[in-house]
């Protein structure tokens, strides 16, 4: 056609092609302007539904004037060549704007709101599209947004109007059933051939916008088949990291039910705008915009990022001596410091607020190291350490210019650096989670075991030397924070009674004497804001974080009474390890999502046998794996709209959901049953036929106790029991129980029977959580006189299990300070 004339439209060049035709570039030789033409493609003129559906594009969109909805100009038929003309616009489709790795939030939402304001327009006008995808949207050079292509567009009731009324669309002859469509983006009833509405451009707008902002379908498949089933079934992979407003948009907009997504296009574009203005604002992190030196990517589960939180007036924090009336809470800034693919983790602020380390494996992309930057516009973060170990928690002397971090190098331990580098000095073996005094001559730091069990609190000379234990009539103590005159510790700490177990504040004279229970955990406990491990103590400031908010506590001196809590700032995902000054707050961000994975290896031996890889998984947090021999697969999975056991046929299969709204699954070694709990810590025990049918009540939810393992043989249910924590076994059939292990005072958990049932393997978490073996005799452990200790302090160890011939022990231990699977003959 290029070159050619339809009418007085010269042909200049070829845009691109579609279902319905291909597009030109042509100039209207009459008013001297360019133009775009369809041409219906060649050999489809004698379909009728075809050729209709393109007339049917030209009368829906004439009808439409909308500055967002591409103008049509004529249609005509010339040398049996039918056409339509519409307005050229100079720019480039939105499939060849949508960077890799997804757009900006900003430039995301200019894209996003212009389309849906057109199509709300056309809603308006009974008019749906059902065919938006990437490709049928255009970007002008100078920012303009139009839709395309309304080809596929139904009406959805007849528009009053005079009978030879031109502008007129005449109603659309789809019957029931047809599906018409781009695969990718149909809704789930235009899938099925079902009644469709204008809800269905709100599902194809939703995975449009999924699209822009991740840099992947939200549906995709092998073949169109397994996209449909896609849509049908299976949820996209939410991305993390992504604002929670736009978050709540997307699961809206993508609701398989019509009735629970947002009911008009123009509710979805108001939500857009004020998303815009929060993010315009500097109220709502751009949680894509990249660091300096760092490409544009999306945070991905597990990968916090670090966020500074600036005070737009006045301070952060009072400094008065008491928390008699608290201070305005200022406006607050958030902007976003780091956009690094890996883990980022573990901010501390220099005292003066200049400086930020943190640790991150930015470099390595595996192992962590320190890293300092400059919070100065354009500043470039500088990389301290590069040693094969992981290097984290790092924190800054009270003049900013040495750092003391934690190090996994040779066993573990804590060193100094000069703040810009430099050489780095072992100060101590053992310790973590350190802090200088207030007069730099100290410093303070827990040994033993992590999550506070068998762990002591030391200081020592920052220059060196003998430590010595702070608080020791404590019991157990960990994470301290220097009072601002250098005086007191205040520690996390439990009484280590092995019974009571309570946690709480405590304050422990640096110079010796008694530690006062503070009852700030309590009093924090019953706001339910208690926070022990994620905090930060500074002039007389506690600043807590529970869950994606920083709060603010007043602790009066001397008498460390708290003030009633102040809410500064909340993130967008978990937030992490607060700390700051008077005008500034940073802390970690981390979205995490819980996906099972499977590694090959022969049990018997230990020996694995191929890498670790994901399984398939269609969105939420997939929990509580349990696997039978034949390979079946049972686990939870969690979404905002609740909890559901699913059965999974291999670990590549398709689920299929048993249950609803209850946990901890587990399948019986043979695959042919599910036990599984109900809703809540205590709401019963019940059983299911793998294939399917109606759940039986193996025990009462009166009973308090939950579904733990299936015993080896397949033939009875382990069950955990709380205070003390302890375990029994039951016959599904007969109810007929019996206790496998219990003490009077310890508490026992994850009990594991070997395959022959002569031992079981436990821990117990009074002893800092220690690995322990006992003989089994007729269904009962022996008592605790021939109780075997297997592993204990200085790590922890968490569920153990057998291997197939009852040789290995499997378990979890944090020896290394990360959870690793280990295993022992």
């Amino acid at each position: 056609m290029v070159g050619q004339s339809l009418g007085h439209y010269h042909i200049l060049e070829k845009l691109g092609s579609g279902g319905m035709g291909e597009v030109y570039k042509a100039r209207d030789t009459r008013l001297n302007r360019m133009v775009a033409i369809k041409v219906l493609a060649p050999g489809t003129t004698s379909d009728p539904a075809r050729k209709r559906r393109f007339i049917q594009e030209a009368q829906s969109a004439s009808a439409l004037n909308h500055p967002n909805i591409v103008v049509i100009h004529d249609i005509n038929l010339q040398d049996g060549v039918d056409y339509m003309v519409m307005e050229y616009v100079d720019g480039k489709t939105l499939d060849a704007l949508i960077p890799r790795q997804g757009m900006r939030l900003g430039e995301a939402l200019k894209v996003a709101i212009p389309v849906a304001s057109g199509l709300a327009a056309a809603h308006g006008a009974n008019i749906i599209h059902r065919d938006i995808k990437p490709s049928n949207i255009i970007v002008a050079g100078d920012g303009r947004v139009k839709v395309l292509d309304f080809g596929l567009a139904k009406l959805t009731e007849e528009a009053p109007g005079a009978e030879n009324d031109p502008t007129r669309t005449e109603r659309a002859r789809t019957e029931e059933g047809a599906v018409l469509g781009t695969v990718a983006y149909m809704s789930p009833e235009q899938a099925e051939g079902k009644k469709i509405d204008a809800r269905t451009d709100i599902f194809s707008f939703g995975a449009l916008l999924y699209e822009m902002v991740t840099g992947h379908r939200a549906f995709a498949g092998d073949s169109r088949v397994s996209t449909l089933s896609a849509i049908l079934k299976e949820d996209p992979a939410w991305p993390p990291g992504v604002p929670r407003d736009l978050d709540q948009i997307l699961r809206r907009a993508l609701r398989k039910d019509p009735a629970r997504r947002f009911q008009h296009m123009d509710d979805l574009r108001v939500a857009l705008e004020e998303l815009k203005e929060e993010s315009d604002s500097g109220r709502l992190t751009a949680t894509n915009a990249p660091s300096p030196g760092a490409s544009n990517k999306w945070i991905w589960p597990g990968a916090p990022i670090l966020v500074l939180a600036l005070g737009a007036a006045g301070f952060l924090w009072q400094r008065a001596a008491g928390p008699a009336t608290p201070a305005p809470v200022a406006e607050y800034k958030l902007r976003q410091l780091t956009a690094d693919s890996g883990l980022t983790t573990a901010p501390a602020l220099s005292a003066d607020g200049k400086l930020l380390a943190y640790a991150s494996d930015r470099a390595t992309q595996s192992t962590l190291d320190i890293w300092v930057q400059p919070l100065t516009e354009g500043a470039q973060p500088i990389r301290l350490t590069k040693d094969a170990a992981d290097d984290s928690d790092p924190s800054f002397s009270p003049d900013g210019g040495q750092i003391v971090f934690w190090s996994q190098r040779d066993g573990g331990g804590l060193y100094l650096t000069p703040a810009f580098g430099g050489d780095e000095r072992l100060l101590v073996r053992g310790g973590r989670d350190a802090r200088f005094s207030p007069d730099g001559k100290w410093i303070a730091y827990c040994v033993g075991g992590d999550f506070l069990y068998d762990s002591k609190v030391l200081i020592i000379s920052a220059s060196g030397g003998v430590a010595r234990q702070v608080g020791a009539e404590i019991g157990w103590a960990a994470k301290p924070q220097w009072s601002p005159d250098g005086k007191w510790l205040m520690v996390s700490g439990m009484d280590g009674s092995n019974r009571a177990n309570t946690m709480e504040y405590w304050m422990a004279p640096v110079d010796g004497g008694k530690s006062i229970r503070t009852g700030i955990g309590k009093f924090l406990s019953e706001r339910k804001l208690a926070s022990f491990f994620g905090n930060e103590w500074r002039d007389n400031e506690l600043i807590i974080s529970k869950g994606s908010e920083a709060w603010s506590v007043a602790i009066e001196p001397g008498s460390w009474k708290p003030g009633e809590p102040r809410r500064l700032v909340a993130s967008t995902g978990s937030l992490r390890s607060p700390q700051g000054t008077p005008e500034r707050l940073v802390f970690a961000s981390a979205n995490e999502q819980y996906h099972l994975w499977s590694l090959p290896m022969d049990p018997r031996s230990a020996q694995v046998k191929g890498p670790l890889r994901a399984l398939p998984h269609t969105g939420g947090d997939q929990i509580n794996p349990s696997l039978s021999r034949n390979g079946r697969l049972v686990y939870m999975q969690l979404s905002p709209d609740g909890r559901e056991i699913r059965i999974r046929e291999g670990l590549d299969g398709k689920d299929r959901v048993v249950a609803t709204g209850n946990f901890r699954p587990e399948i019986s070694p043979d695959g042919s049953r599910i036990a599984y709990s109900g809703s809540g810590t205590a709401g019963g025990v019940y059983l299911v036929d793998a294939a399917g049918g109606q759940a039986t009540e193996v025990l009462d939810p009166k009973e308090k106790a939950v579904v733990f393992d299936w015993t080896p043989d397949g033939q009875r249910l382990l069950l955990w029991h709380d205070t003390p924590i302890r375990f029994s076994t039951i016959d599904p059939g007969s109810k007929q129980r019996q206790v496998l292990i219990s003490h009077p005072t310890l508490n026992i958990h994850t009990a594991a029977l070997s395959p022959d049932g002569k031992w079981v393997a436990f821990v117990l978490t009074d002893r800092g959580r220690t690995l322990m073996l006992a003989p089994v005799r007729d269904g009962k452990a022996a008592d605790e006189a021939e109780w075997i200790t297997i592993l204990g302090a200085p790590a922890h160890q968490t569920r153990p299990w057998w291997s197939p011939d009852g040789k290995l022990l499997y378990f979890i231990s944090d020896r290394d300070r990360y959870g690793c699977i280990w295993a022992g003959a």
